[in-house]
């Protein structure tokens, strides 16, 4: 699936896609107005909003009202910081409470179950983003209101998602890995141009220039390496720990939640079940003793019964 998606990416076409730009008073986001765009830096972020629908809104949000809104340390917003070059923040994908905390490939974003925040949206590995999940997010959304139209409910239910499409948080996840692995993907075909332009002029004119051009060559491959293994590591990393890409689905966390609440009320009645059949048990074995010190205490012979011996 990713190679038939790289084979249709061009990271040099600037051509951005159509977005809406408009403010959008999110109750979860305190937006400032439209005139604030001036000061957007540190204090202040230009994103873009994109639902689940594929539908996007450019806003701006405070720092603090981001932290918050999102439940978000000041340390968790700093690996996905705009205001940071990408040769100062590796390539991660974070999981926090209730979003996803992406920075791929130049892609910067929080994802929740419902919405994305696209951090920079007029760069080139932004709108290259949108250009791969919109197109997604429209079939999806089309594919529910033509099941609603036919009166069909979703096999979780009406608010539920279609088992078939992806969750919207996933859909975001492997657009940015798509872009991630383009870039790359891109790097590598511009480097392999230089390389057999250098191999060609070298057999037959070994001078200084060209000479310093295959040493710049090589020094670009060893990084676009270690970029491709800091990526792989990551995803692999990641892979490994099936606690961890369970919890990349947002959308199904509070049926894991339902689920473990009802496994966990369920041990609590076995083990108070448990609990009173020990007690039952232990009321019928001190009858049982009581009844036969009893019957001892009783026994023939006793009081003068009959075959009692008299000396």
């Amino acid at each position: 699936m990713f190679q038939s998606a790289l084979s249709s990416l061009d990271l040099f076409d600037t051509r951005p896609p159509p977005i809406e730009d408009e403010v959008d008073l999110d109750q979860t986001l305190a937006a400032v107005e439209q005139g604030a765009s001036a000061s957007v830096g540190r204090a202040v972020y230009e994103v873009l909003r994109i639902d689940r629908a594929g539908k996007t809104r450019r806003i701006y949000v405070k720092r603090r009202d981001l932290l918050r809104a999102n439940r978000l340390q000041p340390r968790d917003l700093r690996r996905i910081d705009p205001s940071l070059s990408l040769t100062k923040t590796a390539p991660n994908i974070t999981i926090k409470e209730n979003v996803l905390l992406i920075n791929l490939g130049g892609v910067r974003a929080i994802v929740a179950a419902k919405k994305c925040l696209l951090f920079e949206p007029a760069s080139a590995s932004s709108r290259k983003f949108l250009e791969v999940a919109a197109p997604r997010l429209q079939a999806n959304e089309g594919a529910r209101l033509m099941r609603e139209f036919r009166g069909k409910e979703p096999p979780f239910g009406p608010h539920g998602d279609d088992e078939d499409a992806p969750p919207f948080e996933l859909e975001m996840m492997e657009a940015a890995l798509v872009v991630a692995t383009g870039r790359l993907d891109a790097e590598l075909l511009a480097v392999s141009r230089r390389v057999s332009k250098v191999l060609q002029r070298l057999p037959r004119d070994i001078t200084p220039v060209n000479l310093e051009e295959l040493r710049r060559v090589k020094q670009t491959l060893v990084e676009l390496e270690s970029k491709a293994d800091t990526l792989r590591d990551m995803l692999e990393e990641m892979m490994d720990d099936e606690d961890e890409v369970r919890e990349m689905n947002l959308s199904s966390r509070p049926m894991r939640e339902e689920r473990r609440r009802q496994r966990e009320i369920e041990r609590i009645e076995r083990g108070r079940e448990r609990e009173r059949d020990r007690e039952w048990a232990g009321d019928d074995a001190g009858s049982g003793a009581r009844r036969a010190s009893t019957s001892g205490r009783h026994s023939p012979g006793d009081d003068g019964a009959p075959g009692a011996s008299f000396s």
